[in-house]
């Protein structure tokens, strides 16, 4: 069966009567103001009967539906392409505290308490434990540090000093391993001042403690878990606590 196609839309219909009947809507739809105020001033043909009338009115409803669907994309479309660059963002979000006096003063005083579960489990949970209870009781603060995903991979910021000014950078994943050395290292050093002196007397008179003195050490020294598996760990830790997702950002 042949199709007749629309010269206006490229719309097709297999019936000559609908074709011709949508020609003519389409045809006066697609001229320009002037020539639609022409046509209807110069119009001679006979005027439609109601049921020709009623077909016209649907067609007329559906090309009005799909205007503004095509519409209605566009400016999904052009909000989008408006969003806001992330680092531009993140410029205007001013912790009051820099990334390394956070991390010191914020995070360290933390790591006695959770030696306990370092020595129930391993490093990594006593880390974490320690975490997430912190980053639970700021969940509305401005921290000097946030990550932003694009493409599946996590992009860290901290809030420090660059060239002797306070602002915002994206930072290595060479330098958060650093600061995680350290923070490991802490709970090397709460183990020797606090755990170790509490019980130095016991560790050097009893085979427990002293069995016990070892065993707890090789934890908080991480165990046999690799360093760098270790902080790529705790990198995702933080990520997960301090992911930024502002709904109009984006990042080039």
């Amino acid at each position: 069966m042949s199709e007749f196609q629309c010269l206006y839309c490229c719309k097709t219909y297999k019936q000559k009567y609908n074709y011709n009947r949508h020609v003519s809507i389409c045809k006066f739809l697609k001229s320009s103001e002037k020539e639609q105020q022409n046509n209807i001033e110069l119009e001679s043909e006979p005027i439609p009967n109601a049921f020709e009338m009623f077909q016209l009115i649907k067609e007329l409803s559906m090309e009005n539906e799909n205007l503004k669907k095509r519409v209605s994309k566009m400016e999904t479309k052009d909000t989008t392409t408006k969003k806001v660059n992330f680092m531009e963002w993140l410029q205007t979000q001013k912790p009051c505290i820099t990334f390394e006096k956070w991390f010191i003063e914020e995070l360290y005083p933390n790591i006695p308490e959770f030696l306990e579960v370092v020595f129930q489990k391993n490093l990594y949970d006593g880390i974490e434990k320690m975490l997430k209870q912190y980053f639970s009781t700021c969940k509305d603060v401005m921290l000097p540090i946030c990550c932003y995903q694009k493409n599946k991979i996590n992009n860290i910021y901290i809030y420090d000093i660059f060239d002797g000014n306070d602002s915002w950078q994206p930072v290595t994943n060479t330098i958060l391993d650093k600061y995680f050395s350290h923070l490991c290292d802490q709970f090397i050093v709460a183990f020797t001042q606090i755990w170790y002196k509490e019980n130095k007397e016991l560790i050097e008179t009893t085979d427990k403690y002293k069995d016990m003195y070892m065993e707890n050490y090789k934890k908080v020294l991480g165990g046999t878990e690799k360093k760098e598996i270790l902080y790529g760990k705790i990198r995702a830790l933080f990520c997960s606590h301090v992911k930024k997702t502002p709904k109009f950002a984006s990042v080039n």
